[in-house]
């Protein structure tokens, strides 16, 4: 069996109002203290918004933050 580890480093925001913009949602993670600052920030359908970290603990440690 392949041993496969993939690290989960997308955030994934839901039920985000439809006039929301990247900007705001980049700005929910930099304008905290201690948050790593996101790689990605990409919309999908339905109000739904993907923000990608550098690593899995990046990821861990903005969602604590």
């Amino acid at each position: 069996r392949p041993n496969i580890h993939s690290e989960r480093t997308t955030i994934i925001l839901r039920e985000i109002a439809a006039d929301v913009g990247e900007e705001a949602i980049s700005g929910i993670f930099t304008g905290v203290d201690g948050c790593p600052k996101p790689v990605s920030v990409r919309s999908d359908v339905g109000d739904i918004w993907f923000v990608t970290m550098a690593s899995e603990k990046e990821a861990q440690a903005a969602i604590r933050a």
